[in-house]
């Protein structure tokens, strides 16, 4: 329907509205929380030095992966994960080079879809 102008309205928005955007609507990363996990979790494996966490290419990997899906918004799906990788001897240290994973390495996004495939199935 045309304007007293003779102009079609304008139905789209040039100005982003920030609060029907999907980015507003996911909370934010709980890194202090994740981390204590991690450590009550996998107490064998390397600490996480959380003064050395802010601005750290780990801090944007974790945000990355709680962005990635609603499932990993989950606390009980982080329970899930750290215990399932105590499960695996592997990454606890037992293998011919006694690596151990770390957090870091846990929450890089390749290693991530790797593990969370691997304990799924």
């Amino acid at each position: 329907e045309r304007n007293a102008n003779g102009m079609l309205p304008n139905t789209y928005n040039l100005e982003p509205n920030k609060n029907n955007s999907q980015e507003s609507k996911i909370p934010p990363c709980p890194h202090e929380k994740i981390i204590d996990l991690y450590h009550k979790t996998l107490p064998e494996l390397q600490t996480v030095n959380k003064t050395l966490w802010k601005g750290s290419k780990r801090e944007k990997d974790l945000t990355a992966r709680w962005r990635q899906n609603e499932e990993f918004r989950k606390s009980e799906f982080w329970n899930w994960y750290f215990n399932s990788v105590k499960q695996s001897v592997f990454h606890m240290g037992e293998n011919d080079r006694q690596w151990k994973a770390d957090l870091g390495w846990l929450i890089k996004k390749d290693n991530f879809i790797k593990m969370v495939e691997k304990f799924s199935s």
